[in-house]
């Protein structure tokens, strides 16, 4: 009678270890989907953002840009020697920053 018990509680203990692994590895693979899911999801909205920056009309900016080579040469060496071209970008990057975060709902910027 003790070796039918104690080979049915064996039996038991087996199938618990079976099913805690079954358990660790659900997980695991629970896990593995869950941060491809999230890579797929951020390649995803950075490549809508590539294509969306790609589809952007830059000619005027293009055209901007040529605008400097009109001016002369003793214009140009002062601007840079004040480091205008620093100066405009940081300035745009800021409005840039600014005009992106008006777009989040629920943040105003004191405008």
């Amino acid at each position: 009678m003790g070796a039918a018990i104690t080979m049915v509680l064996g039996k038991i203990v087996g199938l618990a270890a079976f099913i805690g692994k079954l358990a660790v590895a659900a997980f695991a693979a629970f896990w593995l989907l869950s941060t491809d899911l999230g890579c797929w999801l951020v390649e995803q909205l950075l490549s809508f953002a590539v294509e969306m920056i790609a589809e952007m009309d830059v000619s005027e900016f293009q055209q901007a840009a040529t605008a400097w080579g009109s001016l002369p040469g003793e214009v140009l060496n002062i601007l840079g020697l004040l480091k205008a071209g620093w100066a405009a970008s940081i300035i745009v990057t800021a409005i840039g920053i600014r005009l992106v975060l008006q777009l989040i709902p629920g943040t105003r910027l004191g405008s």
